[in-house]
C-alpha cells in the first residue's frame, strides 16, 4: 500500500468481555497506492493500552 498519508478516525467501540476492557479504533487511511480501512484492537490493562490486533482492508488487497 506504500506510505501512509491522511488518516481520519471513523469510529470506535468499547467492549467489556470476560472482565477485560477492549477498545477498537477504526480509521480511513490514504496510502500511496490507495485508500484503506484500518482497525486497531487494544486491551486496556490498568492504564496501559496493549495492542491485541490490527486489520487492514483495501480493494488493492483483494
Amino acid at each position: 500500500m506504500g506510505n501512509s498519508g491522511a488518516t481520519t478516525a471513523t469510529g470506535f467501540h468499547i467492549n467489556w468481555q470476560n472482565g477485560n476492557l477492549f477498545v477498537n479504533q477504526l480509521f480511513s487511511t490514504q496510502f500511496t497506492q490507495g485508500q484503506a480501512q484500518e482497525e486497531f484492537v487494544w486491551l486496556i490493562d490498568g492504564d496501559q493500552p496493549l495492542l491485541q490486533g490490527y486489520r487492514i482492508d483495501a480493494a488493492q488487497l483483494h
